[in-house]
């Protein structure tokens, strides 16, 4: 069973966002099958990294734990996929059940050099939502950085656009 509990939290990689609510957790590294998804959106269904269709991008991220221990480390090297206006992340590319998902609605993407002090701090962003949760990661490189908060943004104009895209090379074969 999942543990979850109401609390306020200071976020401290921006101090013009003050305070927000999230939900608290037990960390990734824990033997849960998978992290919060946003409670106000449609289930998620829990499919293997190699099962998911229309994918948009994926590869390997490190992603910033939420609960890091004494012990744990900081960052988590995780599978990341774009998918159907979800974002997945597992523990490897051939993982059977997500660590974790959410919904990119409501989201934007940044960059986000603040979250290290290190070498990587250029491949560093962000996904951000009034009142939800941030997602926090790191790329191998500042131009892989790039393609994933590209790949994010076209999803993003996606889902908010009235009118649905459509292959030009498929309409003209009609």
């Amino acid at each position: 069973t999942l543990f979850r509990s109401w609390y306020l939290t200071q976020d401290g990689s921006d101090d013009s966002r003050g305070l927000s609510y999230a939900l608290s957790m037990a960390s990734d590294d824990a033997s849960f099958t998978s992290d919060f998804q946003d409670d106000d959106s449609e289930e998620i269904t829990q499919k293997g990294a190699q099962e998911l269709d229309c994918v948009v991008h994926q590869g390997y991220l490190e992603k910033k734990c939420r609960d890091h221990g004494f012990f744990g480390s900081e960052w988590q090297k995780r599978w990341c996929v774009l998918s159907k206006g979800v974002f997945y992340y597992y523990g490897s590319d051939k993982g059977k059940q997500h660590k974790g998902a959410f919904h990119l609605k409501d989201y934007i993407v940044q960059p986000a050099p603040h979250l290290r002090k290190d070498s990587r701090r250029d491949s560093c962003f962000e996904l951000v939502a009034y009142d939800k949760r941030p997602y926090q990661f790191t790329a191998v490189s500042p131009a892989e950085s790039k393609e994933w908060m590209e790949q994010i943004s076209f999803l993003l104009r996606d889902l908010s656009s009235a009118t649905i895209p459509f292959d030009e090379d498929e309409e003209d074969r009609k």
